[in-house]
């Protein structure tokens, strides 16, 4: 038994009758408001098996797509939309092979009293991990013992050094809803001097850790530890990781702020 890894995927092959081919094909997927390209990928043709012709190749061709949309293998997800299309299926057909094996979350699940916000509609063409990025999103926001106001001001913290300007308009959204004027929004861009001790001592965690774990001391969590506890440090550290996650993923889509 030997590993044959192509384009990051790895499959078993146990004999010769199992032949792994590289094909490098220069294809580009539209796929929402993402266009991805796909230089190389792998086919896996076994040859003992008794389904011949057209309807073999339909069936590995599912699977493909089926595997590829639920690794996030854009390349691979590109070549297998490609040989559907060479097989005669249509967009419709592909995207019902997509749902019935992986269905999406439904908008009442994430926004039971109002349209989809941008950020669900992008997590959205990921049925695996775009599920598990918008729970872990919703957690962070919705549970935990931290004020919803320190939470709000951590996002914007995080946002305005990301350059996140999407996360930055949610970020200012949430603290206006909270009561915050304009003046006490700006003044987190400044060095919290009107801010009380344990306030300062979160945000510098918050910020130093969203920017790089590296530069964030022992004595800036010690210090947050016996000002805050351990309990809020704790939550602290798991809400920054979530907001600097959003922050990357948002911004690299190049998201408009809802109206």
């Amino acid at each position: 038994m030997r590993i044959c890894a192509v384009a990051g995927i790895c499959s078993r092959v146990r004999d010769s009758s199992r032949i792994a081919a590289l094909i490098q094909i220069p294809v580009t997927l539209e796929l929402g408001l993402l266009w991805l390209p796909g230089p190389v990928h792998r086919i896996s043709t076994p040859r003992r098996s008794g389904i011949r012709g057209k309807r073999s190749a339909s069936l590995n061709a599912q699977l493909a797509w089926v595997s590829a949309r639920s690794d996030g293998t854009w390349n691979a997800l590109a070549y297998a939309r490609d040989r559907l299309h060479a097989l005669g299926e249509n967009d419709e057909a592909i995207f019902a092979i997509d749902q019935a094996s992986s269905p999406r979350f439904t908008p009442a699940e994430i926004a039971p009293d109002g349209p989809l916000p941008n950020w669900a509609l992008l997590l959205a063409n990921f049925p695996r991990d775009g599920v598990r990025l918008v729970t872990g999103i919703r957690s962070a926001e919705e549970k935990g013992d931290l004020a919803p106001l320190l939470k709000a001001r951590v996002s914007w913290i995080i946002a305005r050094q990301d350059r996140a300007w999407y996360a930055t308009g949610l970020a200012q959204r949430r603290l206006r809803e909270l009561g915050q004027t304009d003046d006490q929004i700006n003044s987190l861009d400044g060095d919290w001097s009107a801010f009380a001790p344990t306030d300062r001592a979160l945000f510098t965690v918050a910020r130093k850790l969203a920017a790089s774990p590296v530069v964030l001391t022992d004595d800036d969590v010690a210090q947050a530890v016996k000002l805050a506890g351990p309990r809020d440090v704790v939550q602290l550290i798991s809400y920054t990781t979530n907001r600097a996650s959003f922050d990357r993923i948002t911004e690299a889509a190049g998201l408009p702020l809802e109206k």
